[in-house]
């Protein structure tokens, strides 16, 4: 009987939790620390926007960042300097680039060509 009372007591506190942040979601955007450039070249190539070969580099930081990065793991190991405690997270082939430094601070990278509007790497690594 008491077995089935602790199991009831946290079945109740497990539906408290997931009602509480269901409840905390209210559909409004959050704002957001970014940045970014627009260029022609490549990223480590970078020359000033011209024509309809401009492309758009962004950076995102802060809270954002943070929510982002904690959406999208899990870390890659050894890539881009992960093993001095920087943990990194990409997904789509690196146009979405998530890190977190040792200090805890967390910065996100996405980029665009704006002549076809398709994603690519907004940082090398």
């Amino acid at each position: 009987m008491r077995n089935l009372k602790i199991l009831v007591i946290a079945a109740l506190l497990l539906s408290l939790v997931a009602t509480s942040r269901a409840a905390s979601w209210d559909g409004t955007w959050n704002s957001a620390s970014a940045k970014y450039i627009i260029y022609s070249g490549g990223l480590g190539d970078m020359i000033p926007p011209e024509g309809n070969r401009k492309k758009i580099a962004i950076e995102i930081a802060g809270a954002a960042a943070k929510d982002i990065f904690n959406s999208i793991g899990p870390d890659i190991a050894d890539i881009c300097g992960s093993g001095d405690g920087m943990r990194i997270r990409k997904k789509n082939d690196g146009a979405l680039s998530c890190s977190r430094s040792v200090k805890g601070e967390y910065y996100c990278n996405i980029g665009f060509d704006l002549k076809t509007g398709k994603s690519i790497a907004g940082v090398i690594c």
